[in-house]
């Protein structure tokens, strides 16, 4: 192939380290069908029995070659939860690979538990930053990235900035807020970037992030698809905040119909689980598939989700996510509903990323929970503070790195 015609300009453009996921991506799907029997591969066929074993293993086998390349300020972690054992691996260029464990923690803190049972903010926020687990994959794992974080202190190398979750389980750990030793929180000192909800990793091998992550500016029109009496206010900030760019929805069916239609660029995308639940997610899916603005814009979500109501109908918020990925968006901001102040937070976080462009959508989101725990040690029992200490750091980003809400720089003028 170095024979071909421009072969220097394409390799330069990134087309090996693609055609090097896809290859690994079929292989190890290829591998995950063989059993070892007797120090012999055997075929197997994908039944209904061994395709969970064959998923997992796929997951497994994938993970491994794909963070070796990571740059030494970022680590990646995989976490999933098989039956009642919370299994995790962490990675990086510099450290010991930290190798699955079986979790003796069967019910780690779940953010869901405590909004169920709506415990006031100051009662879930005391909970979680002080949690200190022992003799699991949890506290391992913080023992493992605080030795990392003085290794490369010590030895000169780039600190740690970026941490990659790759979460599995099905639960809502909230990572951004566990407690780290010296008074630190994780996701204050490390920018925290959760992979695309994709249950098959092998699949969508071209969406996970990547060790030279592209920048996707995004700026585009608006869409507003949320159907509560809440959201007028809303509405009124964000056509002040982005005027001649807002388009809003009552109707789910008639934001997928412009979305089809649209001739310009999308770039924001307001969601609430809430408002899809009514539809299925085959529909979702067929009418995403032929809505061509996603695939050719640079877009992010910010899509509300609640604990609180009954969201036991219509599809999850897991798989919506999945298929606006699968369709085009580069990166999903989740929020909670249920956490008071929750607007109040994206409005703060939309205008910071007006007022500093040239920070990633993940960077702006790890300065505004510094901001927010620094206020809650100077108030730590003011519930108005607790609540909003909650929204700060229940936005929780997923997708590729480098997102920005801005308009691309022009050249020169980076």
């Amino acid at each position: 192939s170095d024979l071909i015609e421009d072969k220097a300009a394409a390799d330069k453009a990134g087309s090996q380290l693609l055609a090097a996921r896809h290859a690994s991506a079929f292989a190890f799907e290829v591998l995950s069908r063989f059993g070892e029997e007797d120090g012999v591969l055997d075929a197997q066929p994908l039944t209904q029995q061994n395709r969970k074993t064959t998923e997992y293993s796929t997951k497994k086998a994938i993970n491994i070659p794909l963070e070796k390349s990571f740059p030494e300020d970022t680590a990646v972690v995989y976490v999933t939860k098989k039956g009642e054992e919370i299994l995790l691996r962490a990675y990086h260029a510099k450290q010991k690979t930290l190798e699955p464990i079986k979790s003796s923690d069967t019910s780690p803190i779940d953010l869901r538990c405590f909004l169920e049972r709506h415990q006031s903010p100051v009662d879930i926020v005391e909970h979680i930053i002080t949690y200190e687990p022992e003799e699991c994959a949890v506290a391992e794992f913080i023992g493992w990235l605080t030795e990392l974080r003085k290794l490369l202190q010590d030895r000169g190398h780039q600190q740690l900035s970026t941490l990659i979750i790759n979460d599995q389980t099905g639960l809502e750990i909230p990572w951004e807020m566990l407690a780290l030793p010296y008074r630190e929180i994780l996701g204050v000192i490390l920018k925290i970037i959760r992979w695309q909800p994709f249950k098959n990793i092998a699949r969508h091998v071209e969406n996970l992030p990547s060790h030279q992550p592209q920048k996707y500016y995004c700026d585009g029109e608006a869409f507003f698809c949320k159907a509560f009496s809440e959201y007028d206010q809303q509405i009124q900030y964000l056509q002040a905040l982005i005027p001649n760019k807002l388009r809003s929805y009552l109707k789910p069916d008639d934001f997928f119909d412009d979305l089809q239609a649209a001739q310009s660029t999308v770039g924001l995308i307001f969601l609430d689980r809430r408002h899809l639940r009514e539809i299925s997610l085959q529909r979702i899916k067929a009418r995403l598939r032929i809505a061509r603005s996603l695939e050719s814009s640079n877009s992010i979500a910010l899509m509300s989700d609640s604990y609180r109501e009954s969201t036991a109908d219509g599809p999850t918020t897991t798989e919506i996510m999945e298929l606006f990925f699968k369709y085009g968006v580069k990166g999903i901001i989740k929020t909670i509903s249920d956490c008071d102040y929750e607007f109040p937070v994206t409005k703060y976080f939309l205008g910071q990323c007006k007022r500093s462009p040239h920070l990633s959508s993940a960077e702006m989101l790890r300065q505004l929970r510094q901001e927010a725990n620094e206020l809650y040690e100077s108030n730590p029992t003011d519930s108005r503070v607790s609540a909003k200490y909650l929204a700060v750091f229940t936005h929780v980003y997923y997708g590729q790195p480098m997102t920005f809400i801005c308009r691309q720089p022009v050249e020169g003028n980076r």
